[in-house]
């Protein structure tokens, strides 16, 4: 298959119709050893009886060659990155390409098939889906398929809710775009890893979201109206809407957030 490349933004004028670009173009590879994940930002929100979340994954290639993919049992064409999903969860939905066409379920995993070229943060995939659950406890678990930079995990709060991230740092509670999330961070997290969040004092079906009650306590649909937010390095304006809550790829007001508990002089993003 044929595979892209880009180069920077040219400025044409009056002065200077025409420019000379430079594209640099790499040898294909199937091999996926140099592949990183760079940085993931893993949200998740609630109604009553699912949690809604979304991952943000930022894929790197640490070799000199495009992994263009390799061949598996019972694909025709060649897979590049595996996106990992947890177990038992519904409506699996990719807002930049879909189930069957770029991406493609194989059993428990998710590949991706767009070439991934050298360089940090080169590929970014948006996943969403649900967790149906009884009761008020349920549970996410990830398997991290290669190395991994950088985890960010943000959980909507409730008032009842308790929240045990297996392998992660609570960092601390923050407001971002009127809604209150805890805030939950991992470095250097080895290929393979499991990421296990734990999470009770959930809404049980039937339930009212106590978030949508007004001060009268009348329900209320407000934040359904929520404006989206640019997230450099990610594409700009990437919502998901989950119930009345649009819950948005946040980058880089997510890492001004997530810093005021941390070393102001790290640098989360480029």
């Amino acid at each position: 298959a044929a595979i892209g490349y880009t180069s920077d933004f040219l400025r044409l004028s009056p002065d200077t119709p025409v420019e000379t670009v430079e594209v640099e173009v790499f040898e294909p590879s199937d091999d996926d050893s140099n592949i990183i994940i760079n940085r993931s930002n893993w949200i998740v929100d609630h109604e009553p009886g699912a949690l809604r979340a979304g991952q943000i994954i930022l894929y790197g290639n640490r070799g000199d060659q495009t992994f263009a993919g390799t061949l598996i049992d019972d694909v025709e064409r060649p897979v590049t990155v595996a996106v990992p999903v947890p177990a038992n969860v519904e409506n699996i939905e990719f807002p930049d390409g879909d189930m069957g066409g770029r991406f493609l379920r194989v059993g428990d995993v998710i590949y991706d098939t767009a070439p991934v070229p050298p360089g940090d943060e080169v590929r970014q995939i948006f996943v969403s889906y649900d967790l149906p659950y009884e009761d008020a406890d349920a549970s996410l678990a990830l398997r991290w398929p290669y190395a991994v930079e950088r985890l960010n995990l943000l959980v909507a709060e409730l008032p009842d809710l308790a929240v045990e991230a297996e392998g992660l740092t609570y960092t601390s509670n923050d407001t971002l775009e009127g809604t209150e999330f805890e805030l939950w961070n991992g470095t250097d997290l080895a290929a393979y890893r499991v990421v296990t969040a734990n999470f009770a004092g959930l809404l049980p079906a039937g339930s009212m979201d106590p978030r949508l009650l007004t001060e009268t306590g009348d329900a209320t649909l407000a934040g359904s109206n929520m404006p989206a937010v640019t997230v450099p390095p990610l594409e700009p304006w990437v919502p998901w809407t989950f119930g009345a809550l649009a819950l948005l790829a946040m980058g880089a007001i997510f890492v001004v957030q997530v810093r005021k508990a941390e070393d102001a002089a790290t640098v989360l993003t480029r």
